[in-house]
């Protein structure tokens, strides 16, 4: 799951929520918000939030913003734009430059502005443009809003275009047609481009399509950034040291170049004279060839065959005169099968700290803890390794972290493939062809449903033994079959993965959709072979037989492990 901020570039012709519901589907994950809403006829910069990102979605609608806009005067619209009925036109041609110039500045400052009709804020519980669709005008208050600045980038009367920054909850459309209204000649928007807002900023903005193919490059741009200090400052910090990595580097910006433009953002923190968040950013495409680019965090560990390998780096000083003796440190290299790259924020490599067995931190027995750690378990996976390394941290600080603590853990390793088949084929021949794809399957396998596996072992003359021991009072107990990993009831357990996929898997909690749900979340590729035959015992006679339990709940399972855990699944009916 991606957790951040995304500077998106927001085409003519999409609202807002068409935005997010394309990132939900780029990015395969529900938790996407965006952080203020830009007009379907406006494009430019609308950052959208993702994950853990979504908590910071109210800061950034706070934040200041700029606009390029073009104003048509003489041209009255109910809605304040071009995309409006035309209530009335008036002549222009008396109008002088000086006259416009000074309207239009004279907005500049503190000013309460009366929103539009065709807005969606809300009367007595209501969407004023729903209001207004029927026809009805209401009383809108006037808002206190500040024009910051206005630049007059170019005039062709009736038409001006000019740079606008103003604080949130500004309608531009509204500033148009209030400069018209001063003019006495009316006035609409006519065009409208979102260039900043925040740090935000136009050049480092992305489409949807380019997000689109950076996905399908199938390439891991990874970012760890720590903002100093704690609490909210440090929190957007990060997030925005994050975002503007990833972004740099989604649009191939040098990896050097990218870290960079975020120090030459970031402000200083006055007392270590450093930018006020550290950072390390991957850059791993699908051959292996890594890139990592290190500012002021612990250092970065390869592992190769289970030992810490020495990685080369070049030291880059950076030259920004308020920040003292400060460097980057760049390094690239090719992945090898099996290695792994470990990086952490130093709430790892400082925890302990000050105690007698480590009054320095924590720094030099990292490695050699996670060194033990690849001895004891070599085929642990990434998220249980650096689940571990934040535990042990939190351990050497007696169970209660002193700083922000974070790991991220990049194993390569060849894919996990895993095959689930629930129910017998539609026509019995095919029983022969079902067990002869479990067999030759590279992977864990496994069978849910009684016939299917009395199929299975029927063809391919292995015994099936059931086990009488219930280690989940809701499922019957597992079975057992030579080359087959697990062996379930098909529905109850296939509904009850379904829901724990959804929920989360409880602590403690064991039986065989948690050892379904374990081997689901240790495999990468998932490929479900549904046999189509109607189990009359589990079909709802007051359904079409279209909709039989058992391919809808295969369908949820499969859209689960796309979205939430960005599985690849296949489905195959036989």
């Amino acid at each position: 799951m991606y957790d951040g901020i995304i500077n998106v570039y927001k085409e003519k012709g999409f609202t807002s929520h068409d935005v997010v519901a394309k990132m939900r589907g780029i990015l395969g994950q529900r938790k996407i918000g965006h952080t203020g809403t830009l007009d379907p006829a406006a494009e430019g910069v609308l950052p959208v939030c993702a994950g853990k990102g979504t908590k910071l979605c109210d800061m950034l609608t706070d934040h200041d913003k700029t606009y390029r806009a073009v104003l048509l005067l003489g041209t009255e619209t109910d809605t304040e734009d071009t995309t409006g009925t035309v209530l009335e036109t008036k002549e222009t041609s008396g109008l002088t430059e000086k006259e416009v110039q000074d309207a239009v500045l004279s907005f500049i400052g503190d000013y309460a502005q009366i929103p539009p009709m065709y807005s969606a804020l809300k009367v007595d519980g209501k969407k004023l443009y729903e209001l207004a669709r029927e026809g009805k005008n209401v009383e809108r208050k006037a808002r206190p809003v500040k024009i910051f600045d206005i630049k007059i980038e170019k005039m062709e009367l009736p038409e001006v275009t000019m740079t606008v920054s103003c604080s949130k909850g500004t309608y531009i459309r509204t500033l148009c047609h209030d400069i018209g209204a001063k003019l006495s000649v009316g006035g609409c928007m006519k065009e409208l481009l979102r260039t900043k807002v925040g740090r935000f900023e136009l050049s480092e903005s992305l489409t949807l399509d380019e997000l689109q193919k950076l996905k399908e490059e199938d390439r891991i741009i990874s970012v760890l950034s720590d903002g100093l200090g704690s609490g909210i400052k440090a929190s957007v910090l990060s997030a925005m040291t994050a975002t503007m990595a990833m972004n740099y580097t989604a649009m191939n910006e040098s990896i050097l170049q990218t870290a960079l433009s975020i120090i030459h953002t970031l402000p200083k923190d006055m007392v270590r004279k450093i930018s006020y968040s550290t950072f390390c950013i991957f850059d791993i495409d699908c051959f292996g060839n890594t890139r990592i680019v290190e500012y002021e965090s612990p250092a970065v560990y390869l592992f190769r065959r289970g030992q810490a390998v020495e990685i080369r780096k070049k030291k880059i000083p950076i030259e920004r005169e308020d920040l003292e003796n400060t460097y980057l440190w760049i390094s690239e290299f090719k992945l090898e099968k099996e290695d792994r790259l470990i990086c952490f924020s130093d709430g790892v490599s400082q925890s302990g700290m000050g105690s007698s067995n480590m009054p320095f931190g924590w720094d030099e027995g990292v490695g050699i803890y996670i060194a033990e750690t690849l001895s004891q378990h070599p085929g642990i996976s990434a998220k249980e390794l650096a689940r571990k390394i934040v535990l042990r941290a939190e351990r050497n600080d007696n169970y209660r972290l002193l700083d922000d603590t974070s790991c991220c853990v990049i194993y390569r390793r060849t894919p996990r493939n895993l095959l689930i088949c629930t129910g017998p084929p539609y026509d019995e021949k095919k029983d022969r062809y079902l067990a002869e794809k479990v067999r030759d399957f590279k992977g864990k396998k496994v069978l849910c449903g009684g016939t299917t596996a009395t199929i299975i072992s029927r063809e391919l003359q292995f015994p099936l033994q059931v086990s009488m021991d219930i280690t989940d009072k809701e499922l019957p107990p597992l079975s057992y079959m030579e080359g087959i990993d697990l062996i379930t009831e098909g529905i109850l357990t296939l509904s009850k993965v379904e829901r724990l996929l959804t929920q989360g898997v409880p602590e403690k909690s064991q039986g065989p959709a948690n050892d379904l749900v374990n081997l689901i979340q240790n495999s990468d590729k998932i490929t479900f072979i549904v046999g189509t035959r109607i189990n009359v015992a589990h079909q709802d006679p007051n359904l079409p037989v279209e909709l039989e339990i058992r391919r809808n709940v295969v369908k949820k399972i499969k859209y689960l492990l796309e979205t939430k855990f960005l599985k690849d699944v296949e489905i195959t009916y036989l």
